[in-house]
């Protein structure tokens, strides 16, 4: 069930899981002893970061997405991720083809035995 209200500490680790503080340094372009200054509370985080990340609505698709940003804010492009994500889809369909070949194959196989 999705938090009511979460705070922005939640939405970070949703996004990138209990070790956030490095990809939310990466994806702001923030020093992480200004995250982690945040974090506990010695410095309040600004107002208009805080919203950013209380705008993120929860989704199965959580840590995908903050992978994304992640990577973006490293320097690819969404055209570079999509070309790369799809590479890896044509990889499991070929290798999904490839098992299920292989189970008709053995089903092939064991058909042959028993009439054996």
């Amino acid at each position: 069930m999705a938090e009511q209200n979460p705070t922005w500490q939640q939405v970070c680790q949703r996004l990138w899981g209990p070790d956030w503080v490095k990809p939310v340094s990466e994806v702001l372009g923030v020093n992480r002893k200004t995250i982690e200054r945040w974090r506990d509370g010695i410095t309040p985080i600004p107002d208009a970061i805080d919203e950013m990340f209380l705008v993120q609505q929860s989704t199965p698709d959580d840590r995908a997405y903050g992978a994304i940003l992640r990577r973006i804010a490293n320097g690819e492009t969404p055209d570079e991720i999509a070309a790369e994500m799809k590479l890896g889809f044509d990889a499991l369909n070929r290798l999904q083809a490839q098992l299920d070949a292989e189970d008709w194959i053995a089903s092939l196989a064991a058909r042959q035995k028993v009439k054996q």
